[in-house]
Order: C-alpha cells, then structure tokens, then sequence
C-alpha cells in the first residue's frame, strides 16, 4: 500500500518501511510497528512516512491517531523534519492522507487537534480544508466531515 503525490510517497509505517528510511525511531514509530505486528489490519491507521520521491529521503511522518472509532471518526497528524520545513510537504501529504480516509468506507469524519501558537500547523489544516470547531486549554479544534 502506497500513496504518490506529486513530490512525496506515503507509505504505512512497518517494520520494513521503517528499516530503509533512515528515520528516528520515535515512540509514536514504535508504537505503530508493534500495533502493526500485533494486528496487521491497523496497517495505514497510525504512522505514514512521507518519502520525497526525488531521493528518497524520509522528510516526515503523519497519520491516525488509531482505527475509525464507532462514528467514523479518526485523528490526524503529521510531523515534517525541521530541515525540511517551509517546502509544503505538510500540506501535500495531509491532503493526499485525507483522500485515502475518505475512501475508506467507514469514515465519515476526520479530526486534527494543535496548539494555538502553532502557525505552520494552523495554515496546514486551514489548506487542507479542516474547519475550526473550538478552543479549550491552549488548544484548537479541528473537524472535516466527509464530503
């Protein structure tokens, strides 16, 4: 499973795509592995690296926060290397995990949460269309339903 943009391949986090991506092994990326060895069906619902296509280098990470609850509901989020900031690969990436969500047949809603000082964070969910739902203990909301 693989998902291409124009600069960027998305590729479920696993033990092998982890392997040849030089990336840290963040807790996140662990946990991720693990739930993937455990359960091969939650491949896709947590940890996504983004390759740049041009070299392969691995320039982030995003993905669900686990499987669509009762509702249809995930959580999104991503994380871009700092050296590789200010390029778009955030929005780029989010973007095309979204439209892999929504072809998913059972979400309906995909949710996203950041701080409020977060600018790049904010400008990424505004790109991708999220909407603001609230605020509460220095953080914003997020939503996008489906359709």
């Amino acid at each position: 499973m693989e998902i291409h943009t124009k600069r960027l391949k998305l590729v479920p986090c696993t033990t092998s795509s982890w392997k040849t991506s030089n990336y840290p092994l963040l807790d996140h990326i662990q946990y991720t592995i693990d739930k993937a060895e455990e359960d091969d069906s939650t491949v896709g619902w947590y940890v996504w690296l983004a390759n740049r296509i041009e070299d392969g280098k691995t320039v982030g990470d995003l993905g669900f926060k686990g499987i669509p609850g009762i509702e249809g509901n995930v959580e999104i989020g991503y994380g871009i290397s700092p050296d590789e900031h200010n390029k778009g690969y955030a929005t780029e990436a989010v973007t095309a995990l979204i439209n892999w969500a929504f072809s998913q047949p059972n979400v309906t809603k995909i949710t996203a949460e950041c701080t409020k000082d977060n600018v790049p964070s904010i400008r990424v969910l505004e790109k991708v269309g999220m909407n603001r739902i609230g605020e509460a203990n220095n953080m914003i909301y997020w939503e996008l339903p489906r359709g």
